[in-house]
Parts: structure tokens; C-alpha cells; sequence
């Protein structure tokens, strides 16, 4: 009979590992599950199509003597553009009374969070390009 009482104490220990497994399982795929919809989860992109949303440009890096790379900030630093590669955003600003808007594409990708990039030439008699020339830190494009 003890032969039969180890058997015993051997299922119960067997059934306990099995348990403990099963536990250690489902936490497991608890918590891949959890990181994965976290991360699934997209934001709505930052650009809206219909309206003008202001920007403050947070650093601007000389490239030339005509040209610049300017970076703006994004309202949540886990914000991305939101637009295909190789698209635009019109930008537009008040000039002398009227508002003028000029269309740039992005140098930076929705990989870039937190900002979003514009590297562009400034010209003598170009109106929104001699506009962001004269930008200082903080001050906003829409």
C-alpha cells in the first residue's frame, strides 16, 4: 500500500506542476496580450485636413545660408504627423494683411514622435519662406 500512496502523492504532485504551468501560461499571455493592444493602439493622426492647427517650432538647425531645418512640436510627445511619405502640409501664414499658404513635404516620418520636420529655402521675395526665416523658438506656424 505505500507502494500505492507514492503513486498517489505522485499524480497530486504531477497535477500541482500542471496547475502552476497553466498559471504561469495564462499570465503570460495576459501580459503579451496587454503590451500588444497597448501598442496597437494608434492615436488619431495630428494633421487634420479641414482645419489649421498651430505648431511652435522648438529648434531650428542651419544648413546653409538660405536654408534651415526646422522642427516643430507636436501637441503630445507620443504624436506622430500622420501622413504618407512623401506627402505635404500646407502651412499658412499672415503676411502683410493677408494669408498666404504654401504647401512642404515633411523630411521626418510618423517614426519621428513628437515632432515633425521642414527643411526649406529661404527666398528673398518668397513670401512663407522669408517668413520662416524670421521664426524664433516658440513662435507657431499653422
Amino acid at each position: 500500500m505505500s507502494a500505492g500512496a507514492v503513486i498517489v502523492n505522485d499524480w497530486k504532485d504531477l497535477l500541482a506542476g500542471q496547475k502552476l504551468i497553466g498559471l504561469v501560461l495564462s499570465s503570460l499571455t495576459a501580459v503579451v496580450l496587454g503590451l500588444w493592444l497597448a501598442g496597437g493602439k494608434k492615436r488619431k493622426p495630428v494633421l487634420d485636413t479641414k482645419d489649421y492647427r498651430e505648431f511652435p517650432l522648438f529648434e531650428k538647425i542651419v544648413i546653409s545660408h538660405n536654408t534651415a531645418l526646422y522642427r516643430f512640436a507636436l501637441p503630445r510627445s507620443d504624436d506622430v504627423i500622420g501622413i504618407p511619405i512623401g506627402q505635404h502640409i500646407t502651412v499658412a501664414a499672415d503676411i502683410d494683411g493677408k494669408t498666404i499658404a504654401r504647401s512642404y513635404t515633411p523630411t521626418s516620418s510618423n517614426d519621428d514622435a513628437g515632432h515633425f520636420d521642414l527643411v526649406i529655402k529661404s527666398y528673398e521675395k518668397g513670401n512663407v519662406s522669408k517668413h520662416f526665416s524670421t521664426l524664433k523658438l516658440g513662435q507657431k506656424i499653422r
